[in-house]
């Protein structure tokens, strides 16, 4: 059978059922195990939900992460049968099984965790990931992080030569700190194109691991158990960020920078952080009531899929290109947005993907009725709400804000200066990520 495996008769035990007589063959990607006797049945296990495949004892164990009726869940089948039929189809799975780094029990990720990101529960979802990546034969070695910017200062110096990833577990902002440690590392560029980045929610919004189960066509539900089979594959894929700067420094975004309404949002709402990412839309209802907005200017360069290489930023004092857009006036939403989910409730760009090469800009310039406004809470993705509300796709913009106090963030952390811009980089880096239609 080309690319399949032709299949054997085998002694199939899932789980802690009863051993029962069976039929397994490999085919179309599928493994397809279909019992015999009176009751026929027939278990369908996607080869890409695979994290595992171990002969020991005689047997043959299979570990896997497949959708059943909907919802991911671990499975484990054992096969007892001819010796020699089973080293082979070892051999054949294992072999589908992507080995990022070397052979599967070479592979060693650097774990930041951050016990106090979101509602705290950032150890209890990291404890379902680690019995899973230990099924995979998937070393780690954890940092607890005990400070902000722990991870980022740590990693800039660490020792990664034993490591084939490293991973974050807590919100967007620890990873950022991760993907900022990277950056500034002296061999940033050449790692950031082979060193595998992953992620495991454990804070509020998990704004970047939403958009990546949405673009993965998995359940909000699931996210614990996807994370893991993300890590556990093995599989990476490419991702872009946004090469920012202000008048001070330079940084990564993998999420993007948001100015005016949603900032003052989440800024101001850390003091009810037990609300989860449902604290936001409290003070975002009561930001609504009594409108503020904020003076500048926006100026950004249209994407173009006819130019392959995005220019380098202007200066940060000088006057941007000819060829870029200006906007000027009081505003209520600026974002530069790299990701499709805002958190668990609220996609705010639909259309983004991970590798597309393309920062949403989302402008909502004043005035705005509270009718509007509302219409805007109730469907933020919506562009047809007013004239005043416009989404373009971009390579580069720049924000210019007259109150340097203004509510301003970056990957929902603080940022306080006058200017800040940035541009598209496509490949950026590489994520863990099992992309699969199964």
């Amino acid at each position: 059978m080309i690319g399949g495996f032709s299949g054997a008769e085998y002694l199939v035990k899932r789980g802690k059922s009863p051993w029962f007589a069976g039929h397994l063959e490999v085919k179309h990607n599928d493994i397809i195990v279909t019992s015999r006797g009176r009751n026929v049945s027939e278990v369908i296990i996607p080869v890409s939900c695979l994290i595992s495949v171990t002969y020991r004892n005689s047997k043959l164990i299979l570990t896997s992460i497949p959708k059943i009726d909907y919802s991911r869940s671990v499975v484990e089948i054992s096969l007892a049968g001819e010796a020699q039929s089973l080293l082979k189809l070892s051999t054949f799975l294992n072999s589908k099984i992507p080995k990022a780094g070397g052979a599967q029990e070479e592979r060693n990720l650097l774990v930041y965790i951050n016990p106090f990101a979101g509602t705290g529960v950032a150890l209890a979802k990291w404890d379902v990931v680690k019995k899973i990546l230990k099924k995979a034969g998937v070393r780690t070695h954890v940092i607890r992080t005990k400070s902000q910017n722990h991870a980022l200062n740590h990693l800039r110096k660490a020792d990664l030569s034993e490591y084939s990833g490293v991973v974050s577990v807590s919100g967007d902002g620890l990873a950022h700190e991760v993907l900022n440690g990277m950056y500034g590392r002296d061999d940033w560029n050449q790692i950031r194109n082979k060193f595998n980045f992953g992620i495991v929610p454990g804070g509020s919004g998990n704004a970047i691991h939403c958009s990546l189960l949405y673009q993965m066509k998995e359940s909000f539900n699931d996210e614990v158990i996807v994370s893991a089979l993300n890590l556990a594959r093995g599989k990476s894929v490419d991702a872009d960020y946004i090469m920012c700067e202000t008048e001070n420094r330079k940084f990564l975004s993998m999420f993007g920078v948001s100015w005016g309404l949603i900032p003052d949002c989440d800024i101001n709402s850390e003091v009810i952080r037990w609300a989860g990412f449902m604290r936001v839309y409290i003070f975002l209802i009561l930001r609504l009531l009594s409108p503020r907005y904020y003076g500048g200017r926006v100026h950004f360069l249209p994407s173009n899929d006819k130019v392959k290489e995005i220019p380098e930023l202007p200066k940060i004092g000088d006057p941007v290109p000819k060829n870029w857009t200006t906007v000027e006036g009081d505003f209520l939403i600026v974002y530069a947005c790299k990701q499709s989910w805002l958190d668990y409730s609220t996609i705010f760009v639909p259309d983004a993907k991970l590798d597309d090469g393309i920062i949403y800009l989302v402008v909502c310039r004043a005035p705005l009725s509270l009718r509007e406004s509302i219409k805007l809470l109730l469907n933020p993705s919506a562009r047809d709400l007013h004239s005043n509300i416009f989404i373009v796709p971009v390579s580069a913009f720049r924000i210019e804000i007259n109150n340097p106090n203004d509510p301003l963030t970056v990957d929902a952390e603080k940022l306080t200066c006058h200017t800040v811009q940035g541009r598209i980089v496509s490949p950026g880096c590489k994520m863990l990520v099992n992309l699969t239609d199964k």
